[in-house]
């Protein structure tokens, strides 16, 4: 049997996860692809740390570790890289000097492809390279080649992704009467759900990184990731999970990007969807990416999003793709991003303060007469129409309740404004909770 070698850059816990599905599959791997693959090199900058642990999920001795990472570049054997860094900056040299070598580079880097695609998958197409980054976005979830392969006949409209396996546990979580963050995101770095720091994920880049990779090759525009609206899931507590279950819904982190007349609406924020949804079903670690084509018309990808053997199984997804497109003499099958075209050609993004849909208010205000009144003042000057105002009854003695407002499809310009207007009266103890409704 052919023997093919790869080399590795970097070591974590997606590193872990593909050298045990290389260890444990090996025979399932050899029988569907008639190969054997062996890891020649591995770079790891921390020996002494990652060296045990190497060993007792990688079972060839005759693999070189390295501390010096164009050492596994360099080595003409290997013809297919896999990077699992998390330095930005290494990654994209690292990267870009695998291309130039006529090798095929495996990418897990999402903030180096979120942030210089331009620079990469240009560099790529030049050479006429292929590029795996399938574990990018979707983790566990096969989702590039559905996009770049699978609807090619389709325009594709609109998506709609949980991509936050993390953020979408603590909600979860929140749901079941588990109200510590903290303990949430140390529970969830226990479990290996989360990135090497987890305000990645809370604070919603994780998510925005993925969905700017997604949406390059689905509207086969680059997306300039600092024109994204970003906004995590650190101001959404239990008392919104419940008022949500009240008005019919669940609170996710949603990632969404939208063709509206040639610009793209694109953004990351908690949202509140009603519960009939499908992507409200979604629960745990488990991530779902929902695509509105023009053709197939609406699909749905789900699995785990999260954790280090969902991402390690993409990226032997990727190892594999690459050696057969290789032992056939084809570098570049198909481009980086699924078209041919300009791979320097950034899309207009819109304004997130100009979109516009209903929206849930949340004030924790002082318990006096009139306090309903004067918010509600606020939002009719401007343009805010009220669609269902809640007022909890007071079950103990307190001088500080909550209200809560949803409103009729409003400019979130507006929401903005009054919230601002809103947050500095003194009946108004801390700032207003938003969180945008897709009816």
């Amino acid at each position: 049997m052919e023997k093919i070698y790869i080399g590795i850059l970097g070591y974590n816990s997606n590193t872990e996860g593909l050298l045990s599905i290389l260890k444990d599959n090996e025979n399932v791997i050899k029988n569907k692809t008639g190969y054997e693959i062996l890891i020649k090199k591995i770079f790891i900058n921390d020996l002494e740390c990652n060296i045990n642990s190497l060993s007792s999920l990688y079972n060839n001795n005759n693999i070189v570790v390295s501390n010096d990472p164009f050492n596994i570049v360099n080595d003409k054997d290997i013809k297919i890289i896999v990077e699992t860094l998390d330095n930005v900056k290494l990654s994209k040299d690292l990267i870009i000097k695998i291309i130039e070598s006529n090798k095929t580079p495996i990418i897990s880097n999402k903030a180096l492809l979120s942030k210089y695609g331009k620079d990469i998958f240009s560099k790529a197409f030049e050479y006429g390279i292929n590029i795996g980054f399938e574990s990018c976005v979707g983790g566990g979830i096969p989702i590039i080649d559905v996009v770049k392969e699978d609807l090619i006949g389709n325009n594709i409209k609109e998506i709609y992704a949980i991509l936050s396996g993390t953020s979408n546990y603590i909600l979860t979580k929140l749901e079941n009467d588990e109200n510590d963050l903290n303990n949430l995101i140390e529970e969830v770095k226990s479990l290996g759900y989360s990135e090497y720091d987890p305000n990645i994920d809370i604070n919603g880049l994780d998510s925005a990184y993925k969905i700017a990779i997604l949406s390059m090759i689905a509207f086969k525009k680059i997306i300039p990731f600092e024109k994204i609206y970003i906004r995590g899931i650190k101001d959404i507590d239990k008392l919104d999970i419940d008022f949500a279950e009240q008005l019919g819904c669940k609170i996710k982190l949603l990632s969404i990007a939208k063709n509206i007349d040639g610009k793209l609406d694109i953004r990351v924020e908690p949202t509140m969807l009603p519960k009939k949804y499908m992507l409200a079903k979604v629960r745990d670690e488990f991530n779902a990416i929902y695509i509105k084509s023009d053709m197939v018309g609406n699909t749905i990808h789900y699995g785990r999003g999260a954790g280090g053997k969902a991402i390690g199984s993409a990226l032997c997804s990727d190892v594999v793709s690459a050696m057969r497109d290789l032992k056939h003499c084809n570098k570049m099958r198909t481009p980086p991003l699924g078209y041919f075209g300009d791979y320097n050609n950034e899309a207009n993004i819109v304004d997130h303060l100009e979109i516009v849909s209903p929206f849930y208010l949340r004030f924790i205000v002082i318990d006096k007469p009139g306090v309903l009144a004067t918010i509600a003042g606020v939002l009719g000057k401007n343009n805010i129409s009220i669609s269902a105002a809640i007022q909890p009854e007071v079950v103990k003695e307190s001088s500080l309740i909550p209200l809560v407002f949803l409103t009729h499809v409003t400019k979130a310009l507006n929401i903005k404004m009054a919230v601002e207007e809103i947050n500095s009266l003194d009946i108004v103890h801390k700032k207003a909770v938003v969180v945008r409704v897709e009816k």
